[in-house]
């Protein structure tokens, strides 16, 4: 054979072949051929031409032509580039040779249309499709591309410039005629160039044949109607300056009506009007000669010979140029002209495009305009002198046509069709409808023009849809819209049919006084068009129709109108979370929702306000008002007005609600916004900073219960309850002293600074600056109550001088000055007082009534003409869009592999343990320090050991060795990737890179390896007899090593299991130990009570402690075992009466037991295998397939046909599986943790089989043409992406991988595809490159796109565009957003997680299984009460928590309101007061800085736990019973002794503070020196801070945001606040009015820190460790080492190789049954698929059918939540009132409420009238929607008495 190299592509003949070609030819090879080609002159070429035709070996004959035809293009010679082309383009398209299209030429551009590539048949084989392993393959074409094409256009344009017209013509027609059919792409190309030339030619005729135009017309029209050009040609034309200019006006005129069919959508052009308009004006006799050719050419044209709408096309484009062109004519009449005089004519200048048209300005065209169109005309006349005509007898020349063609032009536009509603908008015709209807009220006779108004009124009788209705109201065409200019000539012809009307305006009168009977019919038909006009329009929101409202009599008895005239403002909607305060409140709460809620939150929500608005007080004494936000039901704001008779009386107190995803099951998030920004608190159980205490909010204890509490109960409660005269009380401990001297005073004083405040910000606050949605309510409540307040506020006054203590206000800014000082309470409260009254006499509201009069206005919105427009913008945006993430360019990374050292894997270092700290979170600290002393032998290197070896160096060991001695096949070998080194040597390499911990070496001889070394285990991962394997084992047994056997023939895969004849295992199942808290014992039942509940299980063994009791024998430390579980709380241990009498406290927690396990040898198990009862299996059809199994290894015995044909054949995400879990049985045998396979394990993939292939051609190509989303390229991403790589997947299709996490060096444990070299380089962008090395053909877009609501834009668009996704995610709020929109946009998915051991994989198939979001586990509650992390921690979890929360306040939370204070950016009083205190105190050396974190370690653990002794002493009893029992321990004082975790706190603090701060950090520092050189603070006892932690204690609230620090300031002012913070920093800030404006950049601005993890040298879990356990030793718990502490407050998420190896196999799996389902065989069944249960520690295995859906029926019809109800725009649903009625008619229920995702489009909450209802329900539907980047459809979920989905097409 000889192989031809030629550009990209490989041909391949014979030599017979060749040898013809020697025998035929003058030159024999394709190089002496280029080199003719090349070197020799033209006229060789014509020889040399005939020669290649004369060639028989088609091959060589079709590539020469080729080469030829390109040296012709530089090098041209015309007749034969003719010649060339001739033989060429008389081949049939499909007849060409495929070398002429190839790719090697010519690269394809990326617009060519699909359809066309695709006709050129060719094929692309895959080499890495499994199935052709090892196959000699030729290389396919990936995309042919357009030589012929190419050429023809550059030969074109070489040969133009010659004088033979003929090959010019020629040319043009074989191109034209060749790609007759892609006129879509070659008229943007190769139509441009041909209409130029063509152009040129006629311009020669033009020239040179000037007698003989008329035939020069003829010829011209008919080429061109057969090629399209006109359009083109014509422009050309009427920008040239002829002689003849007559003639060429001619032969455009006539040109315009001669032709028909395809030239009409050639014309549309505004320029061509432009131009031929200019010709035609230039000369006025050529303007009279064009009227009269225009006219008789109207009239003889058969409209049969058009389509519909070329037409309707022709018409309104003529009829544009006939208004235009009859205006100028009339202008010009009635101007004066001056005397006359002879100049030569100017030449008009060509015409500016409308490309050019001023930026921002709407394109218009001629009579595009008002009625006083200007043309282009008459603008170039004002810049220059012309020749003056006589206008009067042109223009009489030309009117006697002008109403004539009018005529003709509506009679044609009398059939128009609306459908081309972009043609009649323009065009001119809405302006001249306008002239005309305008003129009736200025004219007297209309008999002329009569026809045409009749037309008019059929015209706009037919403009009354829903597509064209926009016509009327549109001001496109002029300052008046059509509807004003109809409604204007109704009212005047209307006046003057009243008597009354007829003395107030006689001329009007007398214009129509002489009218005649036509114009009468005329002016009644307009009159009741315009009714029916103003009814259509108010319908569908174009026109709104008010009635003057005339102000109503003095209000007598606002008691008695409050209730009438407030009550339509009680429930309404608002834009609540645009509201500042709103947002800063909830912001980050509402950024957590879901875009699409809960169905069941939402059908909540509707229902409680569907009964709300009848049952909120309203009243003038007091009454509530709701908004709830227009596109978000769960966001609301409630305006609370105070009770009359208690302090809040009359203020309007707003509070912010936020219903969150697990509402109802949780009450919502409530906050109050009136808090005087934060300086006042309301009320014990209304904080400054917003935090509303009540225990329906589960603030206070939890009384929310999810099926009887409302919100409606929360409003009431907070009303009655907290906003009460007894403010004081409501303080948990205070309320004793009710009805006592001293505490009456103390709430008088309470409830008087609350009405100072009340009136400050409740009222002339709100009055000032109403929130947004609650102005009307704050204008008219407060005008209705103005005499009550004043009332009222006066008896305060009055009551100021009773006794009062102002010492327990909770209010110590506001109340200080009258704490010494009570009389100057009352003056105060006068002065605001007398500022109330200003602002209640500014209050104007009127009371109004309706009049009957209407008053009209436009509504200026969107058409659905107009959205449908954007619409399809919108669409073909969207193509380009995700043309362009499809483009996205990968970054380049280097993922090559280098040779790494070995390094010592010494579990006890910071760097090891920073590696492999997820793992350690599994496995636990000494399991993973054995696996460091371990050695492993792997034998084979196929697909399944490589899968072993990758998982095994990434789990760690000391040392592993393969074997490797026979040739295998690289099916699923990923590390096999250069040809040019062996399977072993780069597989060595690779392994080394994954973990340079562990030595890796190889070993021909697995025998001597296995005698001459210590082994813990020996794993064989091919068999090649069982001879070797039972010699092998054998050998195991003899020195006491664990053998695993694993194999995978065709579809089946084996794992076995010998660890020896006994096998014990410490630790079964990997589960934490329980901790318990005892609170009682019952010894003669044996009956332990527990707190809270329990997981015990009988046998389970607990061990007791800290138990106090009698004297007697103890039960401390004494190991029970659990006899019954009576309930979740209480347990039966049997008889304790032998033990001391229990008196109280106690814990508990469970013991490990130890399993011991008894196996057979290897030998046996391999013929009669012993199957693990967790695996679910038919023992009798595995028994068979091992024995199959054991034949074809020994290749002897019956082998079935399956093995034989597929035997060498393996699918790789099976070997990924099969890797993951023999790798655990590996480090379960070294570790003894986890319980082994006993001992047999057998696994199948028999879906996949198709004959004799695992997956066959079919359903390969499908694989391979596959576009996938993968959402994550964590460890399972990584996974995923190596197995896509291995199938072949997306290399026709695409991958689009997406993740915005970067590489960190924990990952490098189990995210194999990662380096040290990559650590901070995207994960996505680094998988991607490491897969395309693995499979290069691989088609992969890598994002860092976080799929989340924020893309939804971007992502919407991928969802559409690929066909499965794949999830790959860490958090249960990431995998519900996917699913939920995979369930919008119909598509399969694949979900997947792991945790630890455990892992699942659930298949999602659209209308036929469950979906993520079908079944969740229950919400556990791990959120610990304040009072115990405060106070009384139980544990060191405990501790660490309350040490993570100090760190976020001290360096984070703090620093940053710092930092935005100084900067005078968002600051909040708060804010300034902690940033003065900082300035006072600020460090200015490292030392200032070590001073601070000793002032903080005596607040934490000497300080603080004084105050805590003082508050409740060790012998402090409550209710008959000691305050310090279980669970509450009592804690001690230590002091600082310079202890080692006391010396890491201060130098953590002290380091972490600086680093904030900007300080300097000495390298060298002795801080033991340092801390005997300075002193803390003094202790202060401080009695309030002790009624402080009484009171927090008897509250027990989860709150933080207790006031801690800032009681005792004095009251200041904000800018007094804000003076004092710049007089610390004068030279940085300009003193202004407001806010200080900075001079120059401040160099000491602090920089918050936030927590990270994994930097282990930054102090973060350096600092929680110290605070942590210096906090344990406090209350005399256990400390936590600082691999605990990291695991634990990084929130490090526990994760293995194995699991996630096996999940990606499985999810790979299913995959490939999904993507058979969606390509092949929709047919599939459902029970073909499988879900997946995993946990490699039991071990257990649970495959189940994938859930089906769940149906429901409505009136006979099933319906599931993947069901979508279809429903396309038109008449009958066009409006929300026939759209309701047309889906009741459907379903034959009720319609309850419609919404769009959280936006309420109908529900009868929503109305306060029937107007109101029926002005909602006659809306147009589509304007009631969000439409978001114009979708086809939108989609509702609609309510009866079930709910279903519905999406609309509009």
């Amino acid at each position: 054979m000889f192989q031809e190299d030629y550009g990209n592509d490989v041909y391949i003949f014979d030599e017979q072949t060749l040898q013809e070609v020697y025998n035929v030819s003058e030159f024999t090879t394709l190089e002496e051929f280029k080199q003719l080609t090349t070197f020799e002159k033209i006229y060789q070429q014509k020889g040399l031409y005939q020669n290649i035709k004369s060639l028989k070996n088609d091959y060589l004959k079709n590539i020469s032509i080729k080469e030829l035809a390109n040296s012709l293009v530089e090098n041209c010679d015309e007749q034969l580039l003719i010649q060339v082309y001739d033989d060429i383009l008389d081949t049939p398209l499909h007849d060409l040779p495929l070398q002429l299209l190839s790719k090697s030429s010519y690269v394809a551009p990326s617009d060519i249309p699909e359809a066309f590539l695709q006709e050129f048949p060719h094929q692309v084989n895959n080499k890495y499709a499994w199935v052709d392993k090892g196959d000699q393959m030729q290389y396919g074409l990936e995309k042919p591309s357009i030589l012929i094409y190419t050429n023809v256009i550059l030969g074109m344009q070489k040969t133009f410039n010659k004088t033979d017209l003929k090959c010019q013509a020629d040319l043009v027609y074989y191109n034209n005629q060749l790609y007759h059919n892609q006129t879509v792409y070659f008229e943007q190309k190769g139509i441009r160039i041909m209409g130029q030339q063509f152009s040129k030619l006629e311009k020669l005729y033009v020239f040179q044949k000037s007698s003989n135009i008329d035939n020069t017309k003829t010829k011209l029209c008919k080429k061109l109607s057969k090629k399209g050009l006109i359009h083109s040609l014509l422009i050309q034309l009427a920008q040239e300056k002829f002689d003849n200019k007559s003639s060429v006006n001619m032969l455009l005129y006539e040109c315009l009506l001669f032709e028909s069919q395809d030239w009409c959508q050639r014309i549309l052009s505004q320029d061509w009007l432009t131009n031929v308009i200019s010709l035609s004006l230039e000369d006025p006799k050529d303007t009279s000669i064009f009227h009269q050719v225009v006219y008789e050419n109207l009239l003889q044209l058969n409209l049969n010979t058009y389509t519909e709408q070329q037409n309707d096309q022709l018409l309104l484009r003529l009829h544009q140029y006939y208004e235009a062109n009859s205006l100028d004519l009339k202008q010009k009449k009635v101007e004066k002209q001056p005397p006359k005089k002879v100049e030569e004519p100017v030449k008009a200048a060509p015409q500016t495009s409308s490309n050019n048209k001023q930026k921002g300005s709407k394109p218009k065209g001629i009579g595009y305009g008002d009625i006083n169109y200007s043309s282009t005309y008459q603008t170039q006349q004002k810049k220059k002198e012309v020749q003056i005509l006589d206008s009067d007898l042109i223009y009489q020349q030309a009117e006697g046509y002008r109403w004539k063609i009018l005529t003709e032009i509506f009679k044609k536009l009398r059939n128009i069709n609306l459908d081309y509603i972009l043609m009649i908008e323009d065009s001119c015709l809405i302006p001249v409808i306008k002239s005309i209807i305008s003129s009736l009220s200025k004219s007297q006779t209309i008999s002329e023009k009569f026809e045409v108004i009749q037309i008019v009124f059929e015209l706009l009788k037919k403009f009354l849809t829903e597509e064209t209705m926009h016509l009327f109201t549109c001001k496109d065409y002029g300052d008046v819209s059509l509807f004003e200019v109809i409604q204007k000539v109704n009212n005047e012809s209307a006046f003057i049919q009243s008597k009354e009307d007829q003395e107030l305006n006689q001329k009007i009168i007398k214009s129509f006084s002489n009218q005649d009977a036509q114009l009468s019919e005329v002016l009644k038909e307009l009159q009741e068009f315009f009714n029916k006009l103003v009814i259509v329009l108010e319908q569908n929101k174009y026109i709104d129709v008010k009635f003057e409202e005339t102000e109503s009599q003095q209000i007598q008895d606002p008691a008695y109108l409050y209730p009438m005239i407030m009550k339509p403002l009680v429930l309404k909607t608002s834009e609540v979370i645009k509201q500042t305060g709103w947002k800063k409140q909830l912001e980050e709460a509402y950024s957590h929702l879901s875009s699409s809620p809960p169905n069941k939150k939402m059908n909540r929500i509707i229902k409680e306000l569907s009964d709300i608005g009848e049952n909120l007080p309203l009243q003038l004494t007091n009454s509530i008002f709701l908004r709830y936000d227009k596109d978000r039901m769960d966001a609301m704001q409630a305006m609370i007005f105070g009770s009359s008779g208690t302090p809040y009386a009359h203020g309007a107190f707003l509070y912010n609600f936020l219903f969150c995803d697990d509402y109802p099951s949780r009450p919502p998030k409530c906050l109050l916004e009136t808090t005087g920004h934060g300086k006042v608190r309301f009320n014990p159980n209304l904080y400054n900073c917003g935090k509303v205490c009540l225990s329906l909010l589960g603030t206070w204890g939890d009384n929310w219960k999810a099926n009887e509490s409302t919100l409606w109960q929360i409003l009431v409660s907070i009303q009655a309850m907290v906003m009460s005269e007894y403010v004081y009380f409501n303080e948990p401990g205070w309320e004793s002293s009710m009805g006592t001297v001293d505490g009456e005073k103390n709430n008088r004083g309470y409830c008087n600074i609350v009405k100072l405040a009340n009136i400050r910000y409740a009222m002339i606050e709100q009055l000032q600056k109403p929130p947004a949605g609650f102005e009307e309510v704050i204008q008219k409540s407060f005008y209705l109550r103005k005499d009550v307040i004043i009332k009222e506020v006066q008896q305060w006054i009055d009551e100021a001088d009773l006794p009062v203590n102002y010492h327990c206000t909770q209010n110590h800014n506001i109340s200080a000055p009258f704490q010494q000082q009570p009389q100057k309470f009352k003056s105060i409260l006068t002065a605001e007082f007398e500022a109330l009254k200003k602002e209640l006499e500014k209050l104007k509201v009127c009371i109004t009534h309706q009049s009957d009069k209407k008053i009209l206005s436009i509504i200026q919105r969107q058409s659905y003409t107009q959205i449908q427009q954007e619409k399809k913008k919108q669409h073909d945006k969207k193509k380009e869009e995700i043309s362009e993430f499809l483009q996205s360019q990968l970054p380049e990374i280097d993922v090559s592999e280098s040779n790494v050292s070995n390094r010592q894997f010494d579990i006890q270092n910071a760097e090891v343990q920073n590696l492999m700290s997820r793992y350690i979170g599994v496995m636990g600290l000494d399991s993973v320090s054995k696996q460091s002393q371990a050695s492993v032998i792997i034998y084979g290197l196929g697909a399944l050991g490589i899968e072993t070896a990758k998982n095994l160096v990434l789990s760690g060991l000391k040392r592993l060795t393969i074997v490797e001695d026979k040739k295998l096949n690289n099916i699923g070998q990923f590390f096999v990737q250069n040809e040019d080194s062996s399977r072993l040597e780069q597989s060595l390499l690779h392994l080394q890179g994954l973990n340079p911990y562990v030595q890796i070496d190889y070993s021909t001889d697995i025998i001597s390896s296995i005698k001459s070394q210590n082994y813990q285990v020996v794993c064989l991962c091919e068999v090649d007899s069982l001879e070797v394997v039972n010699t092998i084992s054998a050998i195991c047994r003899e020195y006491k090593i664990g053998m695993i056997v694993s194999q995978l023939i065709s579809v089946y895969g084996r794992i076995m299991i010998d660890l020896g004849d006994q096998f014990t295992v410490n630790d079964a199942d990997g589960e934490q130990v329980q901790e318990f808290i005892i609170e009682n014992i019952d010894q003669e039942q044996g009956i332990i009570e527990i707190k809270g509940k329990h997981n015990l299980s009988p046998n389970d063994v607990i061990e007791l402690k800290e138990i106090i009791q009698e004297n007697g024998k103890s039960l401390n430390n004494q190991q029970l075992t659990v006899v019954k579980v009576i309930n979740k709380s209480t347990i039966n241990v049997g008889d304790l009466s032998q033990f001391g009498k229990y008196l109280r406290n106690g814990r508990g927690q469970t013991i490990k037991q130890k399993i011991v396990l008894q196996n057979k040898q290897m030998s046996a198990i391999m013929s009669d295998p012993i199957f693990d009862p967790n695996f679910i299996l038919d023992e009798q059809k595995y028994t068979v397939i091992n024995e199959q199994m054991n034949r074809f290894s020994n290749q002897s015995g019956e082998i079935n046909e399956l093995f034989q044909k597929t035997g060498n054949q393996i699918f790789p995400p099976q070997a990924a599986y099969l890797g993951g879990v023999v790798c655990q049985e590996i480090i379960k045998a070294i570790t003894h943790k986890y319980m082994p396979i006993r001992q047999c394990y057998f696994h199948t993939c028999e879906e996949l089989l198709d004959g004799n292939l695992i997956l066959g051609k079919e359903l390969q190509q499908a694989i391979e043409k596959c576009k996938l989303l993968l959402i994550g390229a964590g460890a399972i991403g990584c996974e995923l992406l190596k197995n896509y790589a291995m199938i072949g997947l997306g290399i026709n299709g695409n991958i689009i991988v997406t993740d915005p996490d970067v590489i960190e060096k924990s990952n490098l444990s189990r995210q194999f595809l990662f380096r040290e070299k990559h650590l901070r380089q995207p994960k996505s962008y680094t998988a991607a490159r490491a897969c395309l090395k693995m499979n290069p053909q691989m088609k992969i877009v890598a994002r860092l796109d976080k799929i989340s609501p924020q893309t939804e834009r971007l992502y919407t668009n991928v969802f559409q565009y690929v066909d499965v996704i794949t999830n790959a995610l860490d958090n249960v709020q990431a995998r519900l957003y996917v699913d939920s929109q995979c369930i919008e946009h119909m598509k399969p998915l694949l979900e997947s997680g792991t945790l630890g051991p455990k892992g699942h994989v659930q298949v999602i198939l659209p209308k036929l299984t469950e979906s993520y979001g079908s079944k969740q586990d229950p919400e556990e509650n791990n959120e610990i009460p304040y009072c115990t992390l405060k106070m009384f921690p139980e544990d060191s979890n405990h501790c660490l928590e309350w040490a993570r929360d100090k760190f976020e306040k001290l360096f984070t939370t703090k620093i940053q309101q710092i930092r935005q204070t100084l900067l005078f950016k968002d600051f909040t009083i708060e804010g300034l007061e902690t940033t003065l205190k900082f300035c006072k105190n600020m460090p200015k050396k490292f030392d200032d800085c070590i001073q601070y974190a000793l002032n903080k370690f005596y607040k934490y653990f000497v300080y603080g736990i004084m105050d805590l002794l003082k508050a409740y002493p060790l012998d402090h009893v409550v209710n008959g019973k000691l305050f310090w029992s279980s669970p509450k321990r009592p804690p001690q004082i230590f002091e600082f002794k310079g202890e080692e975790m006391q010396i890491k706190f201060i130098q953590s603090v002290s380091q972490l503070y600086a680093s904030a701060l900007g300080i300097e950090i000495p390298q060298q520092f002795d801080f033991e020196q340092t801390l005997k050189n300075i002193k803390p603070k003094e202790y202060k006892e401080n009695k309030e801070k002790l009624q402080q932690i009484q009171d927090q204690v008897q509250k027990d609230a989860q709150a933080k945001a207790q006031e801690e620090g800032n009681q005792d300031t004095q009251q200041q002012s904000q800018q007094e606040l804000i003076n004092q913070i710049v007089e610390y920093f004068k030279d940085y800030y300009e003193v202004t009015e407001s806010t200080p404006k900075l001079l120059k950049p401040l160099d000491f601005l602090p920089q918050p820190i936030q927590f990270e993890k994994d930097e282990d040298d930054n102090h973060h879990v350096e600092f929680i460790q110290a605070a942590l356990n210096c906090r344990a030793q406090n209350y005399g718990l256990e400390p936590l080492d600082w691999l605990t502490t990291k695991l634990k407050a990084g929130r490090i998420v526990p994760a293995m190789a194995t699991t996630t190896a096996c999940i990606a196999g499985l999810q790979t799996i299913e995959l490939v049954k999904v993507i058979k389902k969606l390509m092949i065989d929709e047919n599939l069944k459902l029970e073909t698929f499988k879900n997946m249960f995993l946990n490699l520690a039991i071990p257990y295995a649970l495959q189940s059918e994938p859930g089906e859906c769940q149906y429901e029926q409505i009136n006979g019809k099933n319906f599931s939540f993947w069901s979508r109800w279809d429903v396309h725009f038109s008449p009958q649903v066009n409006n929300l009132e026939r759209f309701i009625t047309y889906a009741e008619q459907v379903f034959g229920e009720k319609v309850t409420c419609i919404k769009q995702k959280a936006k309420l489009l109908y529900s009868p909450i929503m109305f306060n009238s029937k107007e109101e209802e029926q002005n909602l329900l006659q809306t147009p539907i589509y304007l009631l929607f969000e439409i978001q980047d114009f979708e086809e459809y939108v989609e509702l979920d609609i309510t009866f008495q079930k709910r279903i989905k519905c999406r609309f097409y509009y």
